[in-house]
């Protein structure tokens, strides 16, 4: 009997405690997960603006913001999640100047209830994006 509870507990934790972590495919594999699953939740890891072709569009803002939320689509569609279930979303801005035309850009993703959202301005962002765009989705959502 105490042997049964034993490994009871042990599949009971193995399944709930521990995060699962998405494969990275297609692609050299960074030091970091595109996301993770725990407890019914999914962090989504930072997306930019990059295209399929590996690149960011050439000055054009507002297409490097539609790309980076498409991005981000696309990952939670991977954990079988839509942007419906998003409940916070946090952004990187090198301009805040740009804040508004980020928000026009994104009223077209996201929609009332809005998630909750954190900007930042930061001095840059890899591969010289103007934007990043981190979320967390509930799977419960669903």
């Amino acid at each position: 009997m105490i042997t049964v509870i034993k490994v009871i507990l042990l599949v009971f934790t193995t399944f709930v405690f521990y995060p699962s972590f998405a494969q990275v495919s297609n692609r050299t594999k960074p030091a970091f997960s595109s996301y993770v699953v725990q407890n019914g939740l999914v962090f989504v890891s930072g997306q930019i603006g990059l295209s399929h072709k590996k690149e960011l569009p050439n000055s054009n803002f507002s297409l490097e913001v539609r790309q980076s939320i498409e991005n981000v689509e696309s990952v939670l569609k991977e954990a079988g999640l839509t942007l419906e279930q998003v409940v916070s979303t946090t952004v990187y801005l090198t301009d805040i100047k740009q804040y508004e035309e980020f928000n026009k850009v994104y009223q077209q993703y996201f929609h009332a209830p809005f998630p909750a959202r954190t900007c930042i301005a930061v001095k840059e962002l890899v591969m010289g994006a103007s934007v990043e765009i981190s979320v967390v989705a509930s799977e419960k959502n669903k």
